[in-house]
């Protein structure tokens, strides 16, 4: 994947997976959609170690590229960053996010390791969650492209998955593809999603 546009979008993918399901792997597993059997009473249990080491992981490697951000970049007329990040998941993600477009311009081979690290603290998170009952429904074919060593666009052979975390949701959490871990989007971007397709048909 060597264009920076198409980097930096699986970048900022991994980073809105990341925040999505970094609270959510904490859930204790759920019933299966459906069941009639009721509840246990008794207290859930503990969070495992695997689960803490990978929201550790995936927290710390954050924290790392927010560090980058701050030691690498520089504003206007070359002064240092002066800005505050917020040490949270959701504010760490929301800072990389803004300048991951000036990592794969300005540090190429860093910005390869930024995408690598993300996908798979993303992948890791989301199995997580996807152990833990959430449903999955089909909703149709994944309308993303691969590239031939020709370089010629190669359609994506994936089904797309629309994710619900609670019985009553009413918008998935995330639409998802069943082949390439780089095809999801957040709900709030689907519909995003859904107008360009829409525009690239009509073209």
């Amino acid at each position: 994947m060597s264009d920076n546009y198409e980097l930096t979008g699986a970048i900022r993918r991994s980073l809105a997976s990341i925040r999505d399901n970094y609270d959510a792997a904490l859930e204790p597993a759920k019933r299966g959609h459906g069941s009639q059997v009721k509840a246990s009473k008794e207290p859930p249990m503990p969070i495992s170690a695997h689960i803490l080491d990978v929201r550790l992981g995936a927290f710390r490697d954050l924290h790392y590229w927010c560090s980058f951000i701050l030691e690498n970049m520089r504003g206007a007329e070359g002064a240092a960053l002066a800005t505050h990040v917020e040490l949270t998941v959701d504010g760490m993600t929301a800072f990389v996010n803004t300048w991951a477009d000036r990592i794969v311009t300005d540090f190429p081979d860093d910005g390869e390791n930024l995408s690598k690290e993300v996908a798979k603290h993303a992948r890791s998170l989301s199995g997580i969650v996807q152990e833990t009952g959430v449903r999955k429904f089909p909703i149709g074919g994944c309308p993303e492209h691969g590239t031939s060593d020709m370089g010629e666009r190669i359609p994506c052979p994936g089904e797309l998955r629309a994710m619900l975390r609670k019985d009553d949701d009413l918008l998935p959490s995330e639409v998802a593809c069943s082949v390439d871990e780089e095809h999801r989007w957040p709900a709030r971007e689907w519909m995003q999603l859904g107008r360009r397709i829409v525009t690239e048909m009509t073209a």
